[in-house]
């Protein structure tokens, strides 16, 4: 527990969470201001006012940042990954970070299933279709899951799920590629392998469920994308970095393979309502289709994950 006698503790949010409701009594011991969608030079001018920032995934919390930021004491990160958080550096200068593991992961897991499903029965291009006058159902012909082997890679809190609910819905064989195996036990319609080529040869639907670090870094890439199957269902709801973009707009020519993309490599500004610019390769390729990162983006996780982070907040500096 750290305290900040007589004086308020002073909150600066980079990244949208839902809004907050204060008591008059807690208003009164802390000051929050909401930068959400504004500008890196903008924020980085007044962070040294703060103590306490509230991030996401695209914010870089760097050098520059930590350098500016001489006040700061707690990063609140409203999820789990940090992979844009320079962890030692943090350590070093004794800021604190919060993290909530697992409490995105239902919403996560609820939508790479809905994108399973709108992949198999091709609802992706009957829309665009039926808009231009095609009402050609015999050219939309799908699949259904008990029929479907879908790979999975990463068995964490969204992973685990992911397969819960694949299951239950009648997925015809789920193969896991994950590194800790060994303390699984395969069942009837799952399977665990360390072989990723594996997994890569046998699926017909791939969903990624992995954070991005030195190990999963372009973990999909030229040589081992070569092994999918034709006519692949490909779901990343994690990092845009786990694929090589370069080599996955090969291989999709190559293997006519569906792309559902809610993280791309370099993250937009979300909160801003300025039009934002991604790579012109992928918004023009008719097998990517790209959400702005919405996995996580239901009322009641984003609720809950704001009102859990305020209370982490408030109970490191012993607020009452």
């Amino acid at each position: 527990m750290e305290k900040i006698i007589n004086k308020k503790v002073n909150i600066l949010i980079l990244e949208k969470i839902f809004p907050l409701n204060l008591s008059s009594k807690l208003a009164k011991k802390i000051q929050i201001k909401d930068y959400s969608g504004m500008s890196r030079k903008k924020y980085l001018d007044i962070i040294h006012n703060f103590q306490v920032i509230i991030i996401k995934s695209r914010t870089l919390v760097d050098n520059e940042l930590i350098t500016n930021a001489t006040n700061l004491r707690v990063i609140a990160r409203a999820g789990v990954g940090v992979e844009n958080i320079d962890i030692p550096l943090c350590n070093s200068k004794n800021i604190k970070l919060i993290t909530l593991p697992g409490k995105n992961a239902n919403s996560a897991a609820e939508f790479s299933i809905s994108l399973v499903l709108v992949g198999l029965r091709n609802i992706n291009t009957a829309f665009n279709n039926t808009k231009s006058g095609n009402f050609d159902r015999f050219k939309l012909i799908g699949k259904e899951l008990n029929e479907t082997k879908i790979g999975v890679l990463g068995y964490g809190n969204v992973g685990k799920l992911f397969v819960k609910k694949a299951i239950a819905l009648g997925t015809k064989k789920i193969i896991v590629f994950d590194k800790d195996i060994g303390t699984y036990k395969k069942s009837e319609k799952i399977q665990f392998t360390k072989n990723l080529n594996f997994l890569l040869r046998s699926c017909d639907v791939i969903s990624i469920h992995l954070p991005l670090n030195k190990s999963t870094k372009y973990l999909l890439d030229y040589k081992n994308l070569t092994f999918v199957k034709n006519n692949l269902i490909l779901i990343n709801t994690s990092r845009g970095g786990i694929v090589n973009d370069n080599d996955i707009l090969k291989i999709i020519r190559i293997k006519n393979i569906t792309y559902f993309l809610d993280v791309v490599s370099d993250e937009p500004n979300y909160e801003t309502k300025k039009k934002q610019k991604i790579n012109k390769k992928f918004t023009n390729n008719n097998n990517i289709f790209i959400t702005p990162h919405l996995a996580a983006i239901t009322e009641n996780t984003q609720r809950n994950i704001s009102n859990l982070l305020f209370n982490r907040i408030i109970n490191h500096f012993g607020i009452k």
